[in-house]
């Protein structure tokens, strides 16, 4: 978004959301789009218009690194009675419930309130492996760990209703970043942790024996 606003030369303002007022705030226009990895499914398709998707997730779990070999596979999570899986979304939580049925599933209010003081005792965090990594780069005592079998979905802008024109504009813009490699860039950056090699100029006497141009 930052770089959109760049380059329609506008600033960007940010607004938090939640997932209990996300459609009904988005499509009374208090803002624009929804973004943070806003998973596609049938029942948000009623709710609001969804840009072409930008990124395909993994659905994971984050532990701590030394319970990573409890976590190999959903049957094996819900067959422990004692594993407490957080989760962010009430929807998410009562789909994962229906799935996991033997499992306690943990409404949490923020992704960092598990790595934080995680005061509701939660075991793991369900999350994307992508944001996962991105978590795991600031706390590196954790891991991603995506279970068996592998549950994948796609992320998208989320748009108010009705809004075609809207939608156009964010698809062509998203279509013009897939080709010119820059959500890759991204992608590589801010989800996989990869630093970008600044190159080094080629050797100048001027500058490298004489010091000049510094």
């Amino acid at each position: 978004m930052h770089l959109l606003a760049r380059e329609l030369e506008v600033e960007a303002e940010f607004i938090p959301w939640t997932y209990e007022t996300l459609f009904k705030d988005l499509n009374q226009n208090k803002f624009d789009v929804a973004i943070g990895g806003m998973i596609v499914t049938p029942e948000r398709l009623t709710k609001a218009n969804f840009s072409n998707p930008y990124m395909n997730i993994t659905t994971a779990v984050v532990v701590e690194d030394y319970r990573r070999h409890e976590f190999e596979s959903w049957r094996s999570i819900d067959k422990e009675h004692l594993i407490r899986l957080g989760l962010v979304g009430e929807g998410r939580a009562k789909g994962a419930k229906r799935y996991l049925p033997n499992t306690d599933i943990v409404l949490m209010e923020s992704y960092s309130e598990f790595f934080t003081d995680n005061p509701k005792g939660v075991h793991a965090l369900v999350i994307s492996a992508e944001a996962g990594s991105a978590w795991t780069i600031l706390y590196p005592a954790y891991s991603v760990v995506v279970p068996e079998p592998h549950i994948k979905a796609n992320a998208a802008l989320a748009l108010p209703l009705g809004d075609s024109d809207l939608e156009d504009f964010f698809n062509d813009w998203l279509q013009m970043k897939k080709t010119s490699g820059i959500i890759n860039k991204l992608y590589d950056n801010w989800i996989l942790g990869t630093k970008v090699e600044q190159k080094k100029p080629r050797w100048s006497m001027g500058r490298d024996v004489f010091g000049l141009w510094e």
